[in-house]
């Protein structure tokens, strides 16, 4: 009968037991600030105050905050993952895991209109400063690699948004950017990441050579690179996935050995001779090695050409491919519209832009719409 109690009491003691020490952990354990894994700051503990609690907010940012810092908070999200893969709900979540151990944003859409708003953004901008304008957009990575996704995955509109936007920007030379990926993914070269929503060097350098064939400029065969292959790469796909089990991606630094200046500030006197901050390969985010991440505003002198100023409104697809335009530029001027402030127009005459290049993933021009400081 003792026996039969004890068997009784186990499992509601463990369970007990569990969500106790679970709780004395997330409350006062060491709590990190921000998470390697996710790429994202933590939820601070929040402030008490009687408005709050009346108005529910601070249940809320409470609850945010247990989820952020509950202890083995990464190993409960990748259990998660996986469960949910193992029932079939792979093609339901917002990353795919896909053939090849690709993991796949699954399509944007575009319910606030921002796509529209951006390439209007583009087209009064082009009409405005009277300068030369081109546009790159980088298709899904899905869109280019539907062959590895799972059965039944949403719909990309890539074809779709790309004629619009060449529709609606017609003072700008528009580029399709989908020939030439989709050209060197059926040759069989890695054009994305596996882990990562950006090109590969490899997938950028094939942008690269067809947008010079667009522009009719040259560019430096491949075996004119140095390339560094660097393991142990994990991107922001990796990073919302939960898909912990998934292999490194290799980063590749190609280097011309074109000398360069860059600069990260319109008013900062520092300067460095390399396009690659090589410190954050020792960092599990690497992608900063470009251009050292996501900068409001970067320069790229290369005293080797004689002329030609480029101004390019960008996203973080350009990190990877400003170092190979560099080539063709005496002085690249890139902005990022998410974070600059000061006059782009003004920055047009000051800098005496010869060219304007837009260049964006076609995820960020359907979910962000701060091209609208553009005009200011």
């Amino acid at each position: 009968m003792n026996n039969i109690r004890i068997r009784k009491w186990i499992l509601p003691i463990l369970f007990m037991g569990t969500i106790t020490v679970l709780s004395l952990v997330t409350f006062f354990g060491t709590h990190k600030t921000y998470s390697e894994n996710e790429k994202r700051m933590l939820a601070e503990f929040p402030k008490f105050s009687l408005e709050a609690v009346m108005s529910g907010s601070y249940q809320k940012q409470l609850e945010t905050y247990i989820s952020d810092h509950i202890s083995g908070r990464d190993f409960f999200v990748g259990v998660d993952t996986y469960f949910s893969h193992l029932m079939g709900r792979n093609a339901l979540g917002d990353i795919y895991r896909s053939d090849g151990d690709y993991l796949i944003n699954a399509p944007k859409n575009d319910s606030n209109g921002h796509f529209v708003k951006n390439m209007n953004n583009f087209e009064k901008f082009a009409d405005k400063i009277g300068v030369p304008c081109s546009m790159i957009i980088v298709p899904s990575a899905g869109y280019i690699m539907e062959d590895r996704l799972p059965a039944f995955h949403g719909q990309y509109n890539d074809d779709k948004l790309f004629e619009k936007a060449s529709s609606l920007t017609p003072s700008v030379k528009f580029f399709d950017a989908r020939v030439p990926l989709i050209e060197a993914y059926n040759a069989g070269k890695q054009v994305y990441y596996r882990t990562d929503h950006h090109l590969t060097s490899s997938g950028t350098y094939e942008l690269y050579k067809a947008y010079c064939d667009f522009a009719e400029i040259n560019y430096p065969i491949e075996s004119t690179y140095t390339k560094e292959i660097h393991g142990g790469f994990y991107g922001t796909t990796y990073s919302s996935s939960g898909y912990w089990m998934t292999e490194a991606d290799n980063i590749e630094l190609w280097d011309s050995g074109e000398k360069v200046c860059v600069t990260h500030d319109e008013d900062t006197k520092t300067k460095w001779d390399t396009v690659f901050f090589k410190t954050h390969l020792t960092k599990k985010d690497k992608y900063p090695v470009f251009l050292d991440g996501n900068h409001s505003y970067v320069k790229i002198e290369n005293p080797g050409v004689k002329k030609g100023n480029l101004l390019i409104i960008r996203d973080s697809y350009a990190q990877c491919f400003a170092p190979f335009i560099s080539h063709n530029y005496r002085n690249i001027y890139m902005l990022d519209m998410r974070y600059y402030r000061n006059s782009v127009l003004g920055l047009v005459k000051e800098k005496e832009i010869d060219e304007v290049l837009f260049l964006y993933g076609i995820d960020t021009l359907l979910t962000d719409s701060s091209t609208s400081w553009l005009m200011f």
